[in-house]
């Protein structure tokens, strides 16, 4: 059954049709359908059906994404930190080090802490040569679409997917004589990937469903 929501708009007006037809049936006595034509005329002319429903967009994280560019290549990494992602650019440039080495100011080795190193690689933006890198934190979103999946499917919560994983259960091959594969058992559901050899091939098994003993 469906409750709708009062606090939003679409529930509100289901809310508002309900109380009418409520007062049309203590008034007559009964719902004559002429009265209810109109009821349900005026109300369904609130709605825009000719437009489409538009994404409820949601910040769920941010990350920081690293542009690396030269003469060959234009290369897009995402990171979970800053830190993270100037020791990624440190990698390269002490990896790279025979670019600037000898250049004015440039030591014949790469400093050990990664921000001078990277400084030093590179040099200030506006005199960058073939190489150059951007870095910047950027939102994480999600478009939450306001369409209901096929048959009403909503994905579980935190709560009940945090039950699930604390009660599964591992089904591990019992015995050399067992064909079947190990798999793990969540909220009754059988799931399992394993990798055996198979002369002269390496074959892949997936069995989510149930056991083959």
């Amino acid at each position: 059954m469906i409750a709708p929501d009062p606090l939003t708009p679409e529930g509100a007006a289901v809310f508002d049709l309900y109380e009418q037809l409520q007062d049309l049936e203590k008034r007559a006595g009964e719902r004559p359908g002429a009265d209810v034509v109109d009821i349900l005329g005026e109300w369904l002319a609130k709605f825009d059906f000719a437009r489409a429903p538009v994404p409820a967009q949601r910040v769920t994280g941010s990350v920081w994404v690293l542009r690396q560019q030269d003469r060959h290549e234009d290369v897009v990494t995402l990171w979970a930190d800053e830190a993270s992602a100037v020791a990624s650019l440190a990698q390269h440039a002490r990896a790279n080090w025979g670019n600037v080495a000898g250049n004015e100011g440039i030591p014949d080795s790469p400093p050990l802490h990664d921000r001078r190193a990277v400084d030093l690689y590179y040099g200030p933006r506006g005199e960058r040569g073939d190489e150059d890198y951007w870095l910047y934190a950027d939102d994480v979103g999600r478009l939450a679409s306001p369409v209901p999946a096929p048959g009403g499917f909503r994905f579980p919560g935190g709560e009940f997917c945090a039950q699930a994983n604390s009660s599964a259960v591992f089904h591990p091959i019992t015995g050399p004589e067992d064909e079947g594969l190990p798999c793990i058992e969540t909220g009754g559901v059988l799931g399992g990937t394993a990798l055996r050899t198979v002369l002269p091939h390496l074959a892949a098994g997936n069995r989510p469903d149930e056991h083959q003993r």
